[in-house]
Parts: structure tokens; C-alpha cells; sequence
């Protein structure tokens, strides 16, 4: 069965899977593209700002991010 763009949403719960390590994981799930206004990765979501600033950005910083685009990651830890 094809993937849905749903199937590649970046998941919390996927990402500190992959990064146990990291205090916020990083959402990249690896389709790295920018969408048609280039604006944004379609893959990870993240603004081109976002991207830029990702490893210097706090923790809170980085779970408002997460929040905005997996819902489901408020609250997780």
C-alpha cells in the first residue's frame, strides 16, 4: 500500500526513537524538500528559519515547534 503524506508526518514519538539521546529530538524524518512556495520542508514541516536556527534553539523553543507539528507530542517526554 503507497505511503500518505499522514504516514510521513514527523511523530514525536518516531524521533526520540531514533535520537534517545536527545533532550528534543529533531523532527527530520529524512525528505528533505522544500514545498512549492519555498517555504518549508515537506518533510519535517519546519520553517526555513526553523531549520536554520534548529540547534540553537532551547528546549521550549523546540517543543513549541513539536506542538505545532505533531499535537499528539504535548507533554511528552
Amino acid at each position: 500500500m503507497p505511503q500518505t503524506s499522514a504516514d510521513l508526518r514527523p511523530r514525536w514519538a518516531d524521533a526520540r526513537r531514533r535520537q534517545p539521546q536527545a533532550s528534543v529530538p529533531s523532527p527530520c524524518i529524512s525528505v528533505c524538500r522544500l514545498d512549492d512556495a519555498g517555504h518549508s520542508c515537506v518533510g519535517c514541516l519546519r520553517s526555513l528559519a526553523e531549520l536554520r536556527e534548529w540547534s540553537r534553539m532551547d528546549d521550549a523553543a523546540k517543543r513549541a515547534i513539536w506542538a505545532r507539528i505533531d499535537p499528539d507530542s504535548v507533554g511528552a517526554a
